[in-house]
C-alpha cells in the first residue's frame, strides 16, 4: 500500500506522479517547453521599438531638471543657512523627488514601442551556474 513517511502515508499509483515528487519539475518543464517557445515566437512578432531609445514622459524629465537644479541652488549657498532653511529646503527637494516617482516614467500610450516580458518558474531541476564577483563559475 504505502510507505510510512513521518506521520503520514503515502499512497503509490501506477498512473500519476507523486505531488511534490523529484520528477515535478521535470515534467513540468517538459510540459512548459511549448508554451514557453509560443511565447517566444509570439514575444519576436509583437516587439516594436528599442528599450533603449525610448522617450521619457516629458513632465518627468521636467521634474528631474527641476530638481537637479534645485539641488545645484541649494549646495552653492547650503553652508550659509540656518537650520531651519536647510530643513526647508530639504522637504521642497524631497517633495519633488516623491511627486517626480509617482508619475510614468514613460507615456502610457507609447505607439513606438511594445513589448512582452513572460517570466515562469519551474526550473527547480535545472543545472545552475553562479558566477562569482571574481568571474568565476561555480
Amino acid at each position: 500500500m504505502g510507505k510510512p513517511y513521518g506521520d503520514h502515508s503515502m499512497q503509490l499509483s501506477e498512473r500519476t506522479n507523486a505531488e511534490g515528487s523529484g520528477m515535478s519539475p521535470i515534467l513540468a518543464n517538459i510540459y512548459l517547453n511549448e508554451l514557453d517557445t509560443h511565447l517566444e515566437e509570439y514575444k519576436a512578432n509583437i516587439k516594436i521599438g528599442d528599450s533603449q531609445k525610448r522617450k521619457q514622459n516629458r513632465s518627468y524629465t521636467c521634474f528631474g531638471g527641476r530638481i537637479s537644479r534645485l539641488q545645484k541652488a541649494n549646495e552653492k549657498v547650503w553652508n550659509q543657512l540656518s537650520k531651519e532653511d536647510k530643513v526647508q529646503r530639504a522637504k521642497v527637494v524631497h517633495r519633488l523627488q516623491t511627486d517626480k516617482l509617482r508619475m510614468p516614467t514613460y507615456p502610457f500610450r507609447d505607439t513606438t514601442y511594445k513589448n512582452l516580458q513572460y517570466v515562469r518558474y519551474a526550473d527547480d531541476c535545472a543545472p545552475r551556474k553562479r558566477v562569482h564577483a571574481t568571474g568565476t563559475v561555480a
